[in-house]
Formats: structure tokens, C-alpha cells, sequence
């Protein structure tokens, strides 16, 4: 599945928003899925998930836009 650069960091600004708001004390809801101060080791989890998918969108995009270079040697014998 490819995830582009800007829906890995919409999610991962979601999750660091998490764990800012559990870090503190509090609940963090997202949609139906409410998350309290317990579930701050599932919320770093999504946050290194979402991390590593950016970084591979940013390595896909980096990639995409270079290219290939090919060299030829020729033998010669001095």
C-alpha cells in the first residue's frame, strides 16, 4: 500500500497531538476511539509507525526524481 508523504504526516501529527494531550493527564479522542493515559504505549507505537511510513514516502519521492546513472568502462591493458 502506498501512503503519500502528506497523509503520513496528517496521521503523524494526529498521534503526536495524542500523545501530547495523554502525556498531560488527559483522554484523546479520534473519531470513536478514545484513548486514555493507559494506551500511551499503543499511541508511541502508531507514532513510530506513521514516522517509518514518512520516511518512506520522503525516500519514494527523493528516488522518483533521480536518476540512474550508468558508467562504461573499457579495458585497457598499459
Amino acid at each position: 500500500m502506498v501512503i503519500s508523504k502528506e497523509e503520513a504526516r496528517r496521521h503523524l501529527d494526529l498521534w503526536l497531538e495524542a500523545d501530547s494531550a495523554i502525556s498531560t493527564g488527559q483522554s484523546y479522542t479520534m473519531g470513536t476511539l478514545t484513548l486514555k493515559r493507559a494506551d500511551l504505549d499503543a499511541v508511541r507505537k502508531q507514532i513510530e509507525y506513521w514516522r517509518a511510513r514518512l520516511t518512506e514516502a520522503e525516500n519514494a519521492e527523493r528516488s522518483a526524481g533521480a536518476r540512474s546513472r550508468g558508467y562504461y568502462v573499457i579495458p585497457r591493458d598499459l
